[in-house]
């Protein structure tokens, strides 16, 4: 049979996609596959999206393995940081060491991009051979500005116009894009890739699939040693019935404009239920799904087509074609990451965050940032935009969650303060120090620690519904 190998290091988001059923054995950091060095073993090597050089779990052995694929000819294809890794260097706008491979003649700098697109085709590799059409994918990076003399395979015709989103080696059998989804929706590219390894079988492929996505999902994140639990009592009842919609809950925020934790909570909480053994899918409020990275990386998710919800400022779907998807999925929660609440010096108001919970009857968490001891003011925030909830969407806040509480003096001020705010739920998170979150492993998990120690999981669990 047929070998794909999958990158399984720290810092690789292996779910993102389903890289077509293609992968048949995750590769871990040693660069071993049965004992052996994957160049002996493989026909074929994908690198996946997320932090593979700044989470450096890349061993030297695999670098040396990866090269040895390259000059016998065998085909890797890098995606987003796999793309990354194969090029020459990656500026993030600091002085740490970010060179790559060198494989690909290209070097990267920031570009934040978020959106479905369709891309223009280069016959430069056997990938694209016979290819004339666009092909289809979604880009979501910050760091994906290409450039250098790397053979071209594909231009994006994105909103910022064309973009330099695929090239490839001299000999075209090492292959980098910026492009997600490329071999879940373009057949015939993954046809070129079957044909290319003289692959027989198929369906051989499509059952070591199988098993490799039932080993991908027994622990959160990668090499973390944190499993995930059989689902039981008390969570059972969380469980998706068939038919059903699963059960939501809309992380929103009490200032849109400022970093109140709601993409912190959210990652930490996601990978808590998925801990738990539910399983958890993620939604945006707009069209910028990066922050949604960490928390997909730690649960093993897909970036589904319905994750970028559009409220009138950009998105991939409307909510209602979201929900009506979902109701066929198999994700037991929800999770929505809002866009947050604005204020002026007279009033809190709501944006999309209120309506889309008002028309769908989606629950919603507010969290705030307890900003030094500023509580009284951060409880009159509190008490206006509940208040506003009730008067003009017609519905009431779930609960409250409270970022950065410094001591158990403000944690006590703030819980005293609640009592007629008419908040039924309220949660409280420490102060904890700063972590880079350019490495998905240490960021993720330190957020899932944090919430998991701090937050009852089954309380917040109660809140979420079935619409």
């Amino acid at each position: 049979m047929n070998k794909i190998g999958l990158a399984y290091v720290k810092g690789a988001v292996s779910g993102l996609e389903n890289f077509g059923n293609l992968p048949t054995d995750l590769i871990k950091s040693n660069g071993l596959l049965n004992g052996n060095p994957i160049s002996e073993e493989l026909d074929a090597l994908i690198l996946p999206g997320g932090s593979l050089i700044e989470s450096g779990d890349i061993s030297e052995n695999f670098k040396k393995e990866i090269i040895k694929m390259a000059n016998d000819g065998k085909p890797i294809i890098g995606i987003c940081a796999g793309f990354q890794l194969l090029s020459n260097k990656l500026d993030v706008g600091d002085e740490s060491n970010n060179d790559g491979l060198g494989l690909i003649n290209v070097y990267f700098s920031p570009l934040t991009l978020s959106e479905h697109l369709k891309a223009k085709v280069y016959p430069n590799s056997f990938l694209t051979k016979g290819i004339t059409e666009d092909i289809n994918g979604y880009h979501t990076h910050n760091f994906g500005k290409v450039e250098g003399d790397g053979k071209p395979l594909f231009y994006s015709k994105s909103s910022e116009g064309l973009i330099f989103s695929g090239a490839c080696s001299d000999d075209g059998n090492v292959i980098g894009t910026m492009i997600h989804n490329i071999l879940d929706e373009n057949p015939n590219i993954v046809k070129n890739l079957l044909d290319y390894i003289d692959v027989k079988d198929v369906n051989q492929i499509y059952e070591a699939n199988k098993q490799l996505k039932i080993d991908l999902n027994k622990e959160i994140g990668v090499s973390s040693n944190i499993p995930i639990a059989e689902l039981e009592n008390p969570f059972l009842e969380f469980k998706k019935e068939e038919g059903k919609s699963p059960r939501f809950l809309m992380i929103s925020s009490t200032d849109a404009y400022a970093k109140e934790g709601k993409s912190f909570f959210t990652i930490g909480l996601a990978g808590a239920l998925r801990k738990q053994g539910l399983n958890v899918g993620l939604l945006k409020i707009g069209k910028d799904v990066t922050d949604l990275i960490p928390a997909l990386y730690l649960t093993k998710g897909v970036m589904e087509n319905y994750t970028s919800i559009d409220a009138g400022f950009g998105g991939w779907v409307n909510i209602n074609e979201a929900i009506a998807s979902l109701k066929e999925s198999n994700y037991d929660i929800i999770l929505i990451e809002g866009m947050g609440c604005v204020c002026n010096d007279t009033m809190m108001f709501a944006n999309q965050d209120f309506k889309i919970c008002s028309e769908t009857k989606i629950p919603l968490l507010l969290v705030s940032s307890v900003k030094g001891d500023l509580v009284t003011g951060l409880l009159y925030s509190l008490k206006s935009l509940n208040q506003g909830s009730l008067e003009f969407y017609n519905f009431e806040i779930a609960g409250a969650l409270f970022n950065h509480i410094k001591n158990n003096e403000i944690k006590a001020e703030l819980e005293d303060g609640l009592s007629d705010k008419k908040i039924k739920n309220s949660f409280f998170l420490p102060e904890i120090e700063e972590v880079t979150k350019l490495k998905y492993d240490v960021y993720g998990e330190k957020l899932l620690e944090v919430v998991g120690e701090n937050i009852n999981i089954i309380e917040i669990a109660n809140i979420t519904k079935s619409i």
